[in-house]
This record gives C-alpha cells, sequence and structure tokens, in this order.
C-alpha cells in the first residue's frame, strides 16, 4: 500500500472510532513505549516518594493530575513527567521523602 492511501485510510478509522478507542485496542505496552508515557508510580519513584504520599499531592493541588489515560491507567508525556520532576525539586529543595529520612 502507498503511505497516501494508509494515511487516508487511518483518518477513516479516526474519524470513524475516534482516536481514544484505537489507542484502547492495541496492546498497552506497545502504545506506552511509543508515546513514551509514563506512570504515576515511575514519577513518584523519580521524587523519591511513596506512591500513596504521590497521589496525595495531587489531590491536594501540588502536583498536577496526569492527562492520559490508558484502559484503566494514568499516564504522563515523558516532557511532563521531567518537568514535575524538575519544579518538584526546585520548590521543595529541604523536602526529604520518608526513604530518606530514615523514617
Amino acid at each position: 500500500m502507498k503511505p497516501k492511501h494508509n494515511d487516508r485510510q487511518l483518518r477513516q478509522l479516526i474519524a470513524h472510532f475516534g482516536v481514544e478507542k484505537l489507542i484502547a485496542a492495541l496492546p498497552q505496552d506497545e502504545v506506552r513505549k511509543a508515546l513514551d508515557l509514563v506512570s504515576t508510580q515511575e514519577v513518584a519513584q523519580m521524587l523519591g516518594m511513596n506512591y500513596n504520599t504521590f497521589h496525595w499531592h495531587m489531590a491536594e493541588g501540588h502536583i498536577p493530575f496526569p492527562q492520559i489515560r490508558l484502559v484503566r491507567r494514568a499516564y504522563f508525556m515523558r516532557n511532563e513527567a521531567d518537568a514535575i520532576v524538575r519544579d518538584w525539586t526546585q520548590k521543595n529543595r529541604c523536602w526529604r521523602s520518608p526513604a530518606e529520612s530514615g523514617k
């Protein structure tokens, strides 16, 4: 098939099903790798923070909620995750995770 033909078919599928349904039908690990998505668990680990503590900070509005959902899970784009880590580190230089403080 020619690339133009493929593009036309893909546009038709997107118009008919929507991007969300198409992505949901694909293997989630593959979509995650292709889009370079980062889970909330991974961002919590990048911050050296407990998963539940990370979610508490999201609920309190200190950390934004991820905008990308794949089936039942939510993800950050890589650049969003990096920005969260950078901003958190700058704003909370004196903050230490319970693991770091020995608690």
